[in-house]
């Protein structure tokens, strides 16, 4: 590996925060296969993962995780093994991607999304409360979950699966005009735990800001380091995004440190994703061999990115 300022970042970056497996796995699925063909040889997948300091065993035992859970599919084509998202897998990743790639926040009517389970007995409960969780949902009170900006196909998808429309009582509530605003705000702080969610907004931008800084220099090696720094800047952001709801701006505090990842997030996003489709598709191959440049939806990510150098680049390489 070279010794560059951006190979120097993502070394220093697996250090501190090296990421699992499996995590992993769904960052690449969503962020580069899932607009590249979707699927994949399972012997390449492996191989990318081995840049984030994966070996193959860890690689391996996280994609059966992910088949057992639902997210991917694979089949045996002779002894090779080809994978890729189920419905359920897409599904979940589309979702995320709206916020994930998305420059602003929406706006807010003032209406919120009250859910409340009723006689459900413990482990669907506890199920129900962590998907509610992955939605956004906040506990207010004993048994009284929360969201001003829902995903209602989502919401109807995990009542239906859990077979408890009979137990859940749903209704939309606005806030009374005479609450204080200091009120409100620490209900909504402490409800999402947005304390140590601002701790890794801070970090996130942090360390991408530097990097920023170094891409804006010119400073690049090969382009697997564009890849992995655009991999990761998915995969921490996503991490960071999907532990709470998309807020709206008016129930944050003015110097919320999500806006700046946002911005962060856009900016190193697009200085290094030419370089990361190139790499994508001279190492990772499809049933066709290498994978197809990205469709239109990819290049509407964070308010357009650039189409007319990715091509150039990646069909030198095809």
């Amino acid at each position: 590996m070279s010794s560059s300022p951006l190979r120097e970042h993502i070394e220093l970056l697996l250090q501190v925060r090296p990421p699992r497996a499996g995590s992993l796995a769904v960052t690449i699925f969503g962020d580069t296969l899932s607009h590249q063909g979707d699927g994949v040889w399972l012997s390449s997948l492996v191989n990318v993962m081995g840049r984030f300091g994966l070996n193959a065993r860890q690689s391996r035992t996280a994609i059966f995780r992910l088949k057992r859970e639902g997210w991917l599919q694979s089949t045996l084509v002779g002894r090779k093994s080809y994978v890729s998202y189920t419905d359920f897998g897409r599904r979940q990743y589309e979702r995320a991607a709206t916020r994930i790639y998305a420059t602003q926040i929406p706006l807010w009517s003032g209406i919120w999304t009250l859910v409340m389970p009723i006689g459900i007995e413990t482990s669907v409960r506890d199920e129900l409360r962590r998907r509610l969780g992955w939605q956004g949902f906040a506990l207010l009170t004993n048994g009284l979950y929360a969201h001003p900006l829902p995903n209602e196909e989502a919401l109807q998808e995990t009542i239906s699966s859990l077979d408890v429309g009979d137990q859940i009582v749903q209704w939309s509530a606005m806030m009374e005009p005479g609450v204080a605003p200091g009120r409100l705000e620490g209900l909504v702080w402490d409800s999402w735990h947005l304390d140590s969610l601002a701790e890794q907004l801070e970090e996130f931008v942090s360390v991408f800001s530097r990097i920023l800084v170094t891409l804006e220099r010119g400073d690049r090696s090969d382009v697997g380091d564009a890849f992995v720094i655009r991999t990761l800047l998915v995969h921490e952001y996503r991490r960071a995004l999907l532990k709470t709801t998309e807020l709206p701006a008016v129930l944050l505090p003015k110097d919320w440190p999500g806006h700046e990842a946002r911005h962060i997030a856009k900016m190193v996003y697009r200085a290094v994703h030419t370089d990361a489709i190139s790499f994508s598709r001279m190492v990772l191959r499809n049933k066709n061999g290498f994978l197809p440049a990205p469709n239109a939806d990819y290049f509407a990510r964070f308010g357009g990115l650039e189409t007319s150098a990715v091509r150039e680049s990646a069909t030198q390489h095809v």
